[in-house]
């Protein structure tokens, strides 16, 4: 191993010390605040990965009963290299796409209404009861 690899490797491994140092530093409530965030974010993420499957399948059995309907012979091809497609491959990895970045976007937008601007229905039940 050269010197520039073993420099860039200590770098790598001194950002991580600084970074888990930060998470777990006195300011415990802001740290838990920072990983409720992140979980909730990598859900979110999770959940549109999962939507986005869902209407990949969708979309692929419409084209599917078209093509079928109209004889037109499916050009098959690999989605991640594991399953059978019919899509087109730009098809395949825009769904994808869409799905991790929706879901980044959708938790985003829910962290904000939830937990900053409290519009949830909790907030407004302990307003009702404390008056």
């Amino acid at each position: 191993m050269n010197f520039s690899t073993k420099l860039k490797k200590n770098k790598l491994i001194l950002f991580f010390k600084k970074y888990i140092m930060r998470l777990f530093s006195n300011n415990f409530k802001n740290n838990k605040s920072k990983m409720k965030k992140s979980c909730y974010l990598i859900l979110s993420v999770f959940l549109g990965l999962l939507l986005s499957f869902i209407i990949h399948a969708l979309a692929e059995i419409i084209y599917l009963q078209y093509a079928f309907n109209q004889e037109i012979p499916i050009k098959a091809s690999y989605f991640l290299g594991v399953g059978w497609c019919a899509l087109p491959v730009w098809s395949q990895y825009t769904f994808l796409l869409l799905g991790i970045f929706g879901g980044y976007f959708l938790g985003q937008y829910w962290w904000k209404l939830v937990y900053i601007q409290k519009r949830h229905w909790r907030f407004k039940k302990n307003k009702k009861t404390s008056h």
